[in-house]
C-alpha cells in the first residue's frame, strides 16, 4: 500500500521544503506534465508553474520514461504533451500542490511503496523508507495542524499564516 502526508505548503515553504531535501543529497524534480520534455525537470530553487511534482532522490537508481499525450485525448489543451508514465514504480516522491481556493483540496506527499508494483520494486526499499520517513519528520516538525481540521494537513509556516489570517 501507499503513504501519505497532507501538506500545505505556499511557495516561501516549498522554497525551504526543496533546500531541505536538496542538503539530504542529489534530487531531481520533474513535473507530472509539460508541453515539451525539455520543460519537464525543475531546475532551479523555486518549483514555479504545475500543481504536481516528483521528488527522486538520485542515489537510488531508476531511469525516468515519458510518453506523449495522444492526439485525440479528451483533454484538448494536453494533446501532444509529455508525461513522467513510470513514476509510481520508482523511488519517487509525489508532491500535490495544496488548494486554498473553493473548493479547497489538501496538498499531499505521497509514496506509491508497493501500491502499483505487485512484483516488488527494483530499488532500495528500507533506505527509501528511512529517506521518506525523514521527510515526514522534517514536515511534522516544521508544520502545524489544526484541531479544527480532522484529518486537515500539515500547514507550513507561510501556509499557517495565510490560513489564519482567512
Amino acid at each position: 500500500m501507499g503513504r501519505q502526508i497532507a501538506v500545505a505548503m505556499l511557495p516561501g515553504d516549498e522554497t525551504e521544503f526543496l533546500a531541505f531535501l536538496h542538503a539530504s543529497g542529489p534530487v531531481r524534480i520533474f513535473r507530472s506534465s509539460a508541453p515539451s520534455l525539455s520543460q519537464h525537470e525543475v531546475l532551479g530553487p523555486n518549483l514555479e508553474d504545475g500543481n504536481q511534482f516528483f521528488i527522486w532522490p538520485t542515489a537510488f537508481d531508476w531511469e525516468p520514461e515519458f510518453k506523449q499525450v495522444r492526439q485525440d485525448a479528451p483533454v484538448l489543451q494536453r494533446r501532444g504533451w509529455f508525461y513522467l508514465s513510470n513514476s509510481s514504480t520508482g523511488p519517487v516522491l509525489e508532491y500535490d500542490r495544496h488548494r486554498f481556493e473553493a473548493p479547497p483540496e489538501h496538498g499531499r506527499l505521497y509514496w506509491a511503496k508497493l501500491f502499483a508494483a505487485p512484483s516488488g520494486r527494483n530499488y532500495d526499499l528500507p533506505a527509501f523508507e528511512a529517506w521518506y520517513e525523514s521527510v515526514l519528520r522534517w514536515v511534522r516538525k516544521r508544520g502545524r495542524r489544526l484541531r479544527s481540521e480532522r484529518n486537515g494537513p500539515y500547514y507550513l509556516p507561510h501556509a499557517l499564516a495565510r490560513r489564519s489570517a482567512a
